[in-house]
């Protein structure tokens, strides 16, 4: 009988089903026991300090950490589990008190189930990357603090952006990069404690984390990438470490607390617009490695009237300016020095001039030397009444009766600075370069001539008494943002334009397949109409007002930036018919939660395209 039920249970599960059973049993059985240890540490902890919390234990194979741990302690989940084998070292987590397994065995997973042993709900790919997930939400207490566990080796791409209520990270050592935007926008964050380990934090990283305080930087930072600070406007005390060798653009613009930095030995590049906008920067002191200076690393640091240069051979301080030693390029003007004036004379021998006098509103009246080789309005004050122009100058011609700055040989027009309310642009000109009118600030009606065809990006940013705006029949392009950041007049174009049309403030192809750029603030919904096939590169960028956008089941395609920094989009559904999305479509898109595709799953490559929060708001249907 016996020999006749074992012979039935064979024909009935199989001698391979008799030992899969058993295999089961017996991770049931070790599981059960690594189970049953945790909870004993646990309440051998609270008999020796009833100040310890339970959920505040993590633990893996790296280390352990808790809410009463000494600094000086030292150990891994083998403190806790003394006899856990290798098998289970790499797969089993201690996160907020209870025991997790990272595992993809059937068994092992089946297992831990029986015996309530939770699978770990964090998208951890197989090298230790933490994805972008909602799971990941888990790992927060209900204090607001994060602690990762060990087992991560990089945080990815928008991991926890814009996560309410996060107000402490702690990151173990064993992190080795923090990618773009992985803590951006959390508005509540106050202090991130990173251990030594970290090597890369990544693009954007903790970009406009309001309430961040004070960053303790650990020696293994090898590089700080862009925007990795970007306005966190209450950041007061950062530390740059050893091995850094460069800082990034805008890496620490906007941060306004930021009261003083050194910038450390081995650091041989300040790159573009690093410390924008810091304004009560007052003290920084330079390496002597440091060999470049970038375009408006200083811009706007309004206090800044201490630059320390140690042994330094590649640039000097001279009569309130910072230069390099052979004096082609100003790198900043302190401001006690230029604050006093009413006119500012760029030294000779300057070719190009990158530093931002906007500020200095005292300022009516510039010169120009004979060694210049570009002017860029953007960066004078738009109290600019009167320009003066080295005769020597073969780049540059001043046209005193018009009131313009061009360009000799390309007729590019550099710089209006009437303050006519309706202005004439002369004929001969053919391009309007970035921020052409920004000291004509009371113009109300532009009216350009036949001869333009090129408008630049920004031509008519700053102009905000404009009420109408004339574009000629020869206009052969127009890039999208010509008018970015000003909404204000209307824009028209002559009829008999062969490239262009506008319909309702709204910047077309003349065959209205492409939606070139929305020239009105928009609030709440818009509709794109009917017919278009493409929305064009920054066609809504920084319609900062717009929460919803439908698109219709003509568009093919969507390019780059079209809807970035449009903060204020929650969701947005994209049609079957587009089969193109721009790699940055949703760059600073704060508050976008779910963008649906009716699509199969990363038919449309790039996901997610940009978007802060990562691939946990992508869904595929």
């Amino acid at each position: 009988m016996l020999i006749l039920a074992g012979g039935i249970v064979s024909t009935l599960t199989g001698n391979s089903g008799i030992t899969s059973n058993a295999r089961l049993s017996k991770i049931m059985n070790e599981l059960s026991k690594y189970k049953e240890e945790v909870e004993l540490y646990k309440a051998n902890k609270i008999v020796e300090n009833e100040g310890f919390l339970g959920e505040s234990l993590f633990a893996g194979k790296d280390s352990i950490n808790y809410n009463i741990k000494s600094d000086e302690e030292i150990g891994n989940i083998k403190s806790i589990i003394p006899n856990i084998t290798d098998e289970y070292i790499n797969i089993l987590q201690i996160i907020k008190g209870e025991l997790l397994i990272k595992s993809k065995d059937k068994k092992q997973i089946k297992a831990a189930q029986l015996v309530g042993i939770q699978v770990n709900p964090y998208d951890i790919t197989d090298d230790g990357e933490l994805l972008s997930s909602n799971g990941n939400l888990l790992l927060m207490d209900e204090t607001g603090t994060l602690t990762l566990p060990d087992t991560i080796k990089k945080i990815g791409y928008g991991a926890f952006s814009g996560v309410e209520g996060l107000k402490t990270i702690i990151i173990p050592g064993s992190v080795k990069e923090i990618a773009e935007n992985a803590f951006s926008n959390n508005k509540t964050l106050e202090t991130v404690i990173l251990n030594e380990g970290i090597e890369i934090i990544g693009g954007s990283a903790f970009s406009q984390c309001d309430n961040l305080v004070n960053v303790q930087l650990p020696s293994t930072i090898k590089k700080i990438k862009n925007n990795a600070f970007y306005y966190c406007i209450n950041l007061k005390n950062i530390n740059i470490p050893l091995g850094v060798e460069e800082i990034s653009a805008y890496t620490f613009c906007g941060c306004r607390k930021l009261e003083k930095i050194i910038i450390p030995e081995g650091v041989e590049c300040l790159n573009y617009a690093s410390f924008t906008d810091c304004p009560n920067l007052s003290n920084i002191k330079l390496p002597s490695t440091l060999l470049k200076i970038d375009t408006l690393a200083f811009s706007n640091c309004i206090s800044l009237n201490n630059i320390e240069l140690t042994n330094n051979e590649t640039f000097k301080i001279e009569n309130g300016i910072l230069l390099s030693k052979n004096t082609s390029d100003i790198i900043f003007i302190f401001p006690n020095y230029i604050k006093q004036k009413d006119n500012f004379e760029i030294p000779e021998g300057t070719k190009y001039f990158n530093i931002s006098l906007a500020k200095y509103i005292n300022l009516k009246k510039i010169k120009i030397p004979s060694t210049l080789k570009d002017l860029n309005a953007s960066l004078l004050p738009s109290s600019i009444e009167e320009v003066e122009l080295n005769l020597n100058n073969d780049v540059l011609e001043n046209d005193k009766e018009n009131k313009i700055v061009y360009m000799k040989k390309t007729n590019e027009l550099c710089m209006c600075y009437s303050k006519e309310k309706t202005i004439n642009i002369k004929e001969g000109i053919v391009a309007l370069n970035a921020y052409s009118f920004n000291q004509a600030t009371s113009a109300e009606y532009i009216i350009l001539p036949d001869s333009i065809n090129y408008i630049k990006n920004q031509a008519f940013t700053n102009v905000n008494t404009v009420k109408e705006i004339k574009i000629g029949k020869n206009v052969s392009k127009i890039e999208p943002c010509f008018k970015y950041w000003n909404y204000n007049g209307i824009v028209t174009i002559d009829s008999e334009n062969k490239n262009y049309m506008i319909e309702d403030n709204t910047l077309y192809t003349k065959d209205k397949k492409t939606l070139v750029r929305v020239l009105k603030n928009i609030y709440e919904t818009y509709s794109v109409k009917k017919g278009v096939e493409v929305i064009g590169e920054s066609a809504f960028m920084v319609q900062s007002n717009i929460n919803r956008i439908v698109i219709p089941d003509t568009v093919k395609e969507i390019k780059n930036n079209a809807f970035s920094y449009c903060v204020n989009i929650d969701e947005i559904e994209i049609p079957n018919s587009v089969n193109s999305l721009g790699r940055s479509l949703f760059v600073d898109c704060r508050k976008l939660n779910k963008v649906t595709l009716k699509k199969k799953e990363q038919f449309i490559q790039n996901a997610p395209w940009g978007a802060p929060k990562g691939m946990k708001i992508v869904n595929w249907i």
